[in-house]
């Protein structure tokens, strides 16, 4: 079941990056960003992971991790960046 920006987002808040999920402000679809997609592939029995790109954060009085959505300035070139990327690099097809 694909869950929603807002659910990962409220879980990031709750319980700061994990396994599963991992929170950038960067919109570059660079290295890093291809190496997270593998992790998540290869990852024994997680079944992937979310990338929510386009989240900042600052740490609040207490010393936790806030997140919030910036935005991304064009979504779908990134999305299309990310594609290509995993097409070309990638000798197995992931779904997105």
């Amino acid at each position: 079941m694909m869950r929603s920006a807002a659910e990962l987002l409220e879980e990031l808040n709750s319980l700061d990056e994990s396994s599963r999920i991992e929170a950038k402000r960067s919109e570059d679809i660079g290295k890093s960003q291809l190496e997270t997609v593998i992790a998540f592939a290869n990852e024994p029995g997680l079944g992937g992971g979310y990338r929510l790109l386009g989240v900042d954060w600052n740490i609040d009085d207490k010393g936790d991790a806030v997140y919030r959505a910036t935005g991304l300035s064009d979504p779908d070139k990134i999305q299309r960046d990310l594609a290509s990327q995993c097409a070309t690099a990638l000798n197995v097809a992931l779904r997105r």
